[in-house]
């Protein structure tokens, strides 16, 4: 199984980058208010964490969700990139398509397969953790037409069904 180890520093950092960039990605598509934003970071944080406790211990996805923990607790490490809104998607699809073409080309059979999946639970887990739309929590959509964009892209980007 790959661990930092077997990455160049930069191809490590972009792999790192990428779960929670996919998140912002599908955040910044549709835009649910402070509360649910605050659901949909929320789900993020916890879509991402929950892979890491159920991978094995080694495996690729165990090594990245520690190195996020590692980050979010290392104030030298400068926090998360700053951009504007407009510049989070397109961020998102090349840190996704960079993050792939290292893991695939360094990383261990079945890995690049396994990372792309996770992504697109990281992606459709934010989509469905607030309602888009309605009034007071009645009517909406579960996930919005610009989420499921968003999601549909992702996965192009990383050469996976969405």
């Amino acid at each position: 199984m790959s661990t930092k180890a077997d990455f160049t520093p930069e191809q490590w950092d972009t792999i790192v980058k990428t779960p929670m960039m996919v998140g912002w990605a599908v955040v910044a598509a549709s835009p649910s208010g402070p509360v649910g934003m605050m659901k949909e970071m929320s789900a993020m944080a916890r879509v991402v964490m929950d892979a890491g406790k159920q991978a094995a211990e080694g495996s690729l996805i165990k090594s990245v969700t520690d190195e996020i923990k590692l980050r979010a607790f290392d104030r030298k490490e400068g926090g998360a990139e700053k951009l504007a809104a407009a510049d989070v998607k397109p961020r998102a699809l090349a840190l996704c398509k960079d993050a792939v073409a290292a893991i695939a080309g360094k990383g261990q059979p079945g890995e690049a397969d396994a990372f792309r999946a996770w992504l697109v639970s990281v992606a459709r887990g934010v989509a469905e953790a607030s309602k888009e739309g309605g009034f007071l929590g009645f009517g909406g959509k579960q996930v919005s037409e610009a989420e499921q964009a968003a999601i549909k892209d992702l996965a192009a980007a990383l050469g996976t069904p969405a």
